[in-house]
């Protein structure tokens, strides 16, 4: 048996990327559409469990749909900009300790984590008390569908 050459290398890296291109795309997908579905849940879920929501007038309460629909979806398309990238996706060195999700890959966290940040910003900025907002479970987590 012979040792593969150059070409066979070439050949099977860029099986390999395409591969790995079509696996992000497809995991960036379904993170930019569970993403408005998280936003409109979590801040239902506060909606729900707090006492400003009693005060809010149809105005506001109309003001906060819109607001947060147009935050799930201005976060969907952040997702699908800052994690096209494949660079975005490899790490350097070994997997962090219990990489078997992308809870543990640091560049993929930090972009979800903003999803709940700014869920909070939203709620903050209607007057949602810190008991709403920790009662509402703002805390990006992977669709249970979701294999990494």
């Amino acid at each position: 048996m012979s040792d593969p050459g150059p070409g066979d290398l070439q050949e099977t890296l860029s099986r390999l990327e395409a591969r790995l291109r079509r696996d992000v795309g497809d995991m960036v997908e379904v993170l930019a559409a569970d993403v408005p579905v998280f936003v409109e849940r979590a801040v239902r879920r506060a909606f729900e469990r707090s006492e400003r929501s009693d005060a809010l007038d149809a105005e506001a309460v109309g003001a906060l749909k819109r607001e947060t629909r147009a935050l799930g979806e201005r976060l969907a398309g952040a997702i699908r900009a800052e994690l096209s990238s494949l660079d975005r996706w490899i790490l350097e060195g070994p997997l962090p300790e219990g990489g078997e999700d992308l809870d543990a890959h640091p560049e993929v966290r930090a972009v979800l984590d903003r999803v709940g940040a700014e869920a909070r910003g939203l709620l903050e900025a209607h007057g949602y008390p810190e008991a709403a907002l920790e009662a509402a479970d703002l805390r990006y987590r992977l669709p249970a569908y979701f294999v990494a």
